[in-house]
């Protein structure tokens, strides 16, 4: 409760505050109604010069008025409503001025408050996202298309999902510093509670692709990204040679992102990590897509998937070598097949053993926790946060394009070299071709 009795009055009235109480909720709410007894509402018998009107007035998280009712009805008992439905929110304001000078009593104040069916419920009104971005999360009727509101322009649309929830990653740094940000049901028109934002400047760089376009990811989904110089290019050609796990927003609204990169690019945020988005490889790429799931998993399953890779980011683990773990591996196995494929069986012998026990190097590579590369950090956070019951390396449809080290090969050796590779060796565009996931941006 706020003192009351004090200078403050209502303008162009007499009418002084008598209190005014902070009503705050720990989920967004819509006020039906207030409910006011006591008596005293308006003037006294000393000075009836004083001008009113007496009355209540219930205020959102801002102080603006949101609904009101005259209670100068003099020193009687008497019963007065604020009737709502006010807009979502979880922090509203009740103030009572009155022209009563002396006499003040009220002996109960009835507050009927409903969950709201459209809110916002992260991060909290206020937030100081360390991005460009806002990470949102909230609460809405099932199946519904939400208008995602900046400044209370439309940036886009998300969905939400049959469990009631929803997300968005609103790009707001072009709507200043301070924007507000709001949902809004396409079909209703209903409206969820307003938040004030404080995003950070300062990022340099950034994909072509256009930040709105992040607008629909969900934690839990999947981000690949391109870098012409990266070794992928020249071993087989692939359209993205990077990926990382979208883990969702922090308490702030900061989107966070789970990958594993060389000891060169991890600079002071370690091999095996989660960073910011603005701080992550995914940043400085020159082109970025993202995927999620063909059919629809549950919220508690990608907050498995996220929590799986959030332990394990936490540990300093490294990125494989490089050279030994990548380049050599793969170069002597391109070494031993071609021969493998000429030979008599007798004679192949020696040199199978070998190539089978290189093909098991890379898959203990692949299986292993405690080194990772970019794709064998992702596909085990789904395996491991589903149970065991989503792989996303199966079918693994790695190709080789012409031109490059695989590609030149020729084509039957080159097929059956990547079938070899594919239950071993898994890549981003292991990710990017995968009949589980869809492309949404």
């Amino acid at each position: 409760m706020f003192a009351g009795g004090g200078p403050e009055t209502l303008p162009g009235t007499d009418s002084r505050l008598a209190y005014r109480y902070k009503l705050e909720y720990s989920q967004s709410v819509r006020i039906t109604s207030i409910t006011v007894e006591g008596a005293a509402w308006h003037g006294d018998d000393c000075c009836p010069q004083l001008r009113g009107p007496g009355i209540l007035r219930l205020l959102d998280a801002s102080g603006t008025v949101i609904a009101s009712t005259i209670t100068s009805v003099g020193n009687v008992f008497a019963r007065f409503t604020v009737n709502g439905p006010s807009a979502p929110g979880t922090t509203f304001y009740l103030d009572d001025f009155t022209t009563s000078v002396v006499w003040r009593y009220r002996s109960r104040i009835t507050v009927n408050a409903q969950p709201a069916s459209l809110a916002i419920t992260s991060p909290a009104d206020g937030a100081s996202p360390q991005s460009q971005f806002v990470a949102l999360a909230g609460v809405g009727p099932a199946g519904a298309s939400l208008d995602v509101l900046i400044n209370s322009v439309s940036v886009g649309s998300v969905s939400v999902d049959a469990e009631g929830k929803w997300e968005a990653l609103a790009y707001v740094w072009p709507f200043g510093a301070s924007p507000t940000v709001q949902v809004r049901d396409r079909v209703t028109f209903d409206l969820s509670n307003l938040i004030t934002i404080h995003p950070s400047g300062g990022f340099s760089g950034g994909p072509n692709t256009s930040p709105t376009l992040l607008l629909p990811l969900r934690h839990a989904d999947i981000i690949v990204d391109s870098d012409p110089a990266s070794a992928q290019v020249i071993l087989y050609g692939p359209n993205y040679t990077h990926v990382a796990l979208y883990l969702g927003g922090d308490e702030d609204g900061t989107p966070w992102l789970a990958e594993a990169v060389t000891a060169g690019e991890a600079g002071v945020g370690g091999e095996v990590r989660s960073v910011p988005l603005e701080q992550s490889l995914v940043w400085k790429a020159r082109t970025m897509a993202g995927f999620t799931t063909r059919t629809p998993i549950a919220n508690a399953m990608r907050d498995a998937i996220v929590e799986w890779a959030s332990a394990i980011t936490q540990q300093g683990l490294p990125y494989w070598s490089v050279d030994t773990d990548i380049l050599q591996p793969l170069a002597e196995v391109t070494r031993l097949f071609r021969p493998l494929l000429h030979l008599p069986y007798v004679a192949r012998s020696p040199l199978r053993g070998t190539f089978d026990a290189i093909l098991a190097f890379l898959d203990a590579r692949k299986n292993s926790t405690s080194t990772f590369i970019c794709s064998t950090l992702v596909w085990r956070a789904y395996w491991e946060g589903t149970g065991h019951t989503l792989d996303l390396s199966t079918p693994n449809l790695m190709s080789a394009d012409t031109g490059t080290v695989f590609g030149n090969l020729p084509a039957i050796f080159r097929d059956l070299l990547i079938e070899a590779l594919r239950p071993v060796f898994i890549v981003p565009e292991t990710f990017v071709r995968s009949p589980k996931l869809v492309q949404i941006f």
